[in-house]
């Protein structure tokens, strides 16, 4: 997953989707559409998101240690 915040790219490890559940993230390397019903968002593997700073924020504090790319 690529996340974009302002002019800062982060990169996670494709092909591994992340879910958010309230305050809750889990990853999981196939979704279905169940997912996407029982989940607030669906962060799939392998594509580009842009993000506010606070949810780069929560992210990272959930132990997704992102690396940066220029």
């Amino acid at each position: 997953m690529r996340v974009m915040v302002g002019s800062m790219t982060y990169d996670f490890n494709e092909g591994i989707s992340v879910l958010k559940s309230g305050s809750t993230y889990t990853q999981k390397s196939t979704v279905n559409q169940n997912d996407f019903t029982n989940n607030d968002f669906v962060y799939q593997g392998g594509h580009e998101y842009v993000v506010t700073d606070a949810e780069a924020a929560l992210l990272i504090a959930a132990g997704y240690s992102p690396t940066v790319i220029t």
